[in-house]
């Protein structure tokens, strides 16, 4: 049938998903806490249904807030619900600008903020490396390849002790 076993099919079928099973992991039954638990993160993505999947697995795993923006109004993000930016997670392939350029940008502005490159896959070029990038993950990413560049990142525990 039309659809089955399609990309777009994977899509929606991961939007569709309970926040119990998008939120459920080892480590957060645990500590009880989901496992991205306070962040406050911006997705810079072109493409609406990637970026409404990576909203939806960080949402359901326990993000404070997640805005969405495409590339062009990347470097104007600031701020999230009047509260700085603790992560932005973007698309390497669609950069306006230089990655130094963005990340640094961005970074001017926004103090302790980290970075999450989506490399696609089926890109020939290597993916990008930059000081302020922490982690480089497939674009689309899965929920684990999410939850393993912020947990080895060290973003959370870092967050906890600029809190003390």
């Amino acid at each position: 049938s039309p659809g089955v076993g399609d990309v777009t099919s994977a899509y929606e079928l991961m939007l569709s998903a309970q926040p119990a099973d998008l939120a459920s992991s080892t480590e957060s039954r645990q500590q009880g806490s989901p496992p991205f638990s306070g962040l406050r993160v911006a997705i810079v993505d072109d493409d609406p249904l990637v970026a409404r999947m990576v909203q939806a697995m960080l949402l359901n795993g326990g993000c404070e807030a997640v805005e969405m923006a495409p590339m062009r109004d990347a470097l104007r993000l600031q701020k999230l619900s009047g509260r700085a930016i603790d992560l932005v997670i973007f698309d390497s392939s669609n950069i306006l600008v230089g990655i130094d350029q963005f990340t640094a940008t961005i970074s001017a502005d926004v103090e302790d903020c980290y970075f999450i490159a989506m490399h696609p896959v089926n890109m020939s070029s290597a993916p990008p490396t930059n000081a302020n990038i922490i982690a480089t993950i497939h674009r689309p990413p899965t929920l684990e390849q999410l939850r393993s560049a912020i947990s080895e990142s060290g973003i959370l525990v870092k967050k906890q002790e600029n809190k003390r």
